[in-house]
């Protein structure tokens, strides 16, 4: 089916975790499993008393998914029961959910404004078992622009990047950075320098083969090696969430045009806990 929408935004659902998305009417929301064996739960918000037209294979009542996995002890339930807290979402609303199985996962097009919460839910594996809850991608074609993603921690400072440009800030020691793309297909250089060793007149940035080598990655990735490393072997940075990076020269301005750039936001945050991200 072509897409009329003027806009598209693509998440990603890790297992056990959750998205929530202002929809417009006329806006439409796809849930495709990774793997091909996830399902999901789907939930309003708030009750606004709109109903989706589903089908047979669809399961309306209690997000039992979802209530199980709250009521486990452990990182995922707190981390839900979180989000539902960000987010306002109402005890009501999990008594009158949408389940839906791997083989039918929903193609949402609501006839109304509504905020949506897609789950994908499941239990804690045992050790001996091998069903894990695994990713879900969601696809919002929308009309009018998409909000931006919540920022992982309280910002202390946003800057916005227009297409073709570039902007400088410095970011403190134990401060994150936040990248997020605005518009969607956005690419972006990302090169960090040394304050002290440039203001002394050394330029002390990024290097790839000494990250390479103290890494024994060409590309860290959050987890055990998430560090990026000057050309002293000095740590300089730490990914804790990215969903693709490559160390190379930066973008000539053929490939940028390719890519057809659009801008990006940068928000420098601060962490509330160690764990934030």
């Amino acid at each position: 089916m072509t897409q009329t929408h003027a806009y598209v935004k693509e998440y990603r659902i890790p297992g056990q975790d959750a998205i929530c998305l202002s929809v417009q009417a006329g806006d439409r929301v796809q849930v495709a499993s990774v793997d091909g064996c996830q399902g999901c739960e789907v939930f309003f918000a708030s009750d606004n008393g709109y109903r989706l037209p589903v089908s047979d294979a669809v399961t309306v009542g209690p997000a039992n998914g979802t209530l199980n996995l709250m009521a486990a002890n452990g990182q995922a339930s707190n981390r839900l029961k979180a989000r539902f807290q960000n987010w306002q979402v109402k005890e009501a609303a999990l008594s009158d959910a949408y389940t839906f199985t791997a083989q039918a996962l929903p193609d949402i097009s609501p006839e109304q404004d509504v905020t949506l919460v897609v789950v994908a839910a499941g239990d804690n594996m045992a050790v001996d078992a091998h069903q894990p809850t695994t990713e879900l991608k969601v696809v919002h074609y929308a009309q009018a622009p998409v909000d931006l993603p919540e920022p992982l921690a309280e910002p202390v400072q946003e800057i916005r990047v227009p297409h073709s440009s570039a902007r400088t800030y410095e970011v403190k020691a134990g401060q994150w950075i936040q990248i997020i793309d605005v518009q969607g297909k956005q690419s972006s250089d990302f090169i960090a320098f040394d304050k002290a060793a440039l203001e002394a007149g050394q330029e002390k940035m990024i290097d790839g083969t000494a990250t390479r080598t103290n890494m024994g990655l060409s590309l860290p990735q959050p987890g055990l090696f998430p560090s990026l490393w000057t050309k002293t072997s000095r740590p300089c940075w730490k990914w804790f969430r990215i969903r693709s990076v490559v160390m190379t020269a930066s973008c000539s301005p053929a490939v940028r045009n390719f890519m057809k750039t659009r801008g990006i936001l940068v928000t420098s945050v601060v962490p509330r806990t160690s764990t934030t991200l």
